[in-house]
């Protein structure tokens, strides 16, 4: 037991601090032969945590999903509509700035536009953006572990509403959720068929319906460039 827990550790060095010391070519031999002595196969550690069966708990969801994560941070997101019309978004987050890129195809023909907002508008229009995905990964209970895909699914339909300011607000819908978190406990893409209602008051506005991706990367990393910052704020272009 002795010779099997210091093999082990030898391993764990090798593994996490990369000691010139230490061969791990040697320690692999050591394994095998160890293995012979036993009559099994002694198992190397991965460097991968695992999760349990039922995936983690409601507190490490409600650390994942905290709106703080969300506040240096780049976000693309896919929109399909039932037609095949396709949207595609790039959303880069930073202390200052927010910076939005949309691409669509309707009706046969490619549009594109660019916004960026500085300053309190930019603190509006993240807060705006993140507020609406996190609205419907608030609650940990409304997702189903699949431990072999490592995914967790939402079997029934939930709802929110955001408000969006000024006496707007948008109901979000989402149907067959998925959510996959990285290594670091960081979220790496959530996909859902999405049903949004924008509303003034009580009237309703317009509903869209979509098949829906938000892929998040460079936590911590995301930068807007001078190119970017440069772009009007204006939802409307300026001649």
């Amino acid at each position: 037991m002795k010779k099997l827990l210091s093999i082990t550790l030898a391993i764990l060095m090798c593994l996490s601090l990369g000691l010139t010391l230490v061969s791990c070519d040697e320690i692999i031999e050591e394994v095998e032969a160890l293995s012979d002595e036993l009559g099994s196969e002694v198992q190397l550690p991965t460097e991968e945590a695992t999760v349990g069966a039922d995936g983690i708990s409601k507190e490490e969801w409600q650390e994942a999903v905290a709106h703080d994560n969300f506040t240096n941070v780049t976000i693309e997101y896919e929109l399909e509509n039932s037609a095949g019309e396709k949207q595609h978004h790039i959303v880069k987050i930073t202390e200052d700035k927010v910076y939005r890129k949309m691409t669509a195809m309707m009706g046969g023909e490619e549009f594109t536009h660019e916004l960026c907002f500085t300053d309190e508008n930019a603190k509006t229009q993240g807060k705006m953006f993140v507020d609406i995905f996190l609205s419907l990964l608030a609650e940990r209970e409304n997702f189903v572990y699949d431990m072999e895909a490592g995914v967790y699914n939402a079997p029934e339909k939930v709802s929110a509403t955001v408000d969006t300011g000024e006496g707007y607000t948008a109901k979000e819908t989402m149907e067959k959720g998925q959510v996959k978190f990285a290594k670091d406990g960081s979220l790496e893409y959530f996909t859902c068929d999405l049903t949004e209602e924008a509303y003034e008051g009580a009237t309703l506005l317009n509903t869209g319906k979509y098949a829906a991706k938000w892929t998040f990367k460079d936590y911590g990393k995301t930068e807007i460039t001078a190119e970017e910052a440069a772009v009007a704020d204006d939802i409307i272009p300026k001649e």
